[in-house]
């Protein structure tokens, strides 16, 4: 940071989007790590600008080696606890909603990626991909990751807290000479808190 390598906003969580966007689509970054819903438009704004953006795979130590990454942004939740009939008229709305022509037509028209394998298929099939190339990238790295409790995703109600207090935790590293061990050790310990309140408030 202090060399000029990194560039930070001040900006946290939500608020956070926008001045990364500037920043890289202002040519005052060089490199931004985003959401794959913001494909388009940083692939478009770039041209616009007379410059190319090219997408890529998260970067990884080396020394560590790669598993994989993990999905994020919308999901489709059911709820338990419905009548039989309730449920069931749900559940083949949730399926209509990502069959594999929808699935493809939503990550057309939004960017994110799509969801299914049949979707990425029928992309390909179409030429879709060849066309627009860094839409691709983010579907080809979760397809690639290894199946791990970690890169099979977080399954909590309390993941934007979760997120939250992992960012301020970085945050806190990136800003002071705090001990970054002992920043993520406290991060885990008010996580786990916070977590352990919403089980006790959701137990049924």
């Amino acid at each position: 940071h202090d060399k000029g390598y990194l560039y930070y906003s001040g900006a946290q969580g939500g608020d956070s989007w926008g001045t990364v966007d500037q920043s890289f689509l202002s040519g005052q970054t060089a490199m931004a790590a985003y959401s794959s819903s913001d494909t388009t438009l940083y692939t478009d704004t770039g041209l616009a600008n007379g410059f190319e953006v090219v997408a890529s795979f998260l970067p990884y130590n080396q020394e560590t080696g790669w598993t994989g990454n993990i999905i994020g942004g919308a999901t489709l939740w059911l709820v338990g606890g419905l009548e039989a009939e309730v449920e069931d008229g749900a559940l083949s709305f949730l399926l209509y909603m990502s069959n594999t022509e929808n699935a493809a037509d939503w990550h057309q028209t939004t960017g994110y990626m799509p969801i299914r394998t049949s979707s990425v298929e029928m992309l390909t099939g179409s030429g879709w991909f060849e066309e627009n190339p860094n839409q691709s990238v983010a579907a080809d790295q979760i397809a690639q990751s290894t199946i791990t409790p970690a890169t099979q995703g977080a399954l909590l109600g309390i993941f934007n807290d979760m997120r939250n207090i992992v960012t301020q935790s970085v945050d806190t590293v990136l800003l002071t000479d705090a001990d970054p061990a002992t920043v993520l050790a406290d991060a885990e310990a008010e996580a786990n808190t916070v977590l352990e309140e919403y089980n006790l408030l959701s137990a049924e």
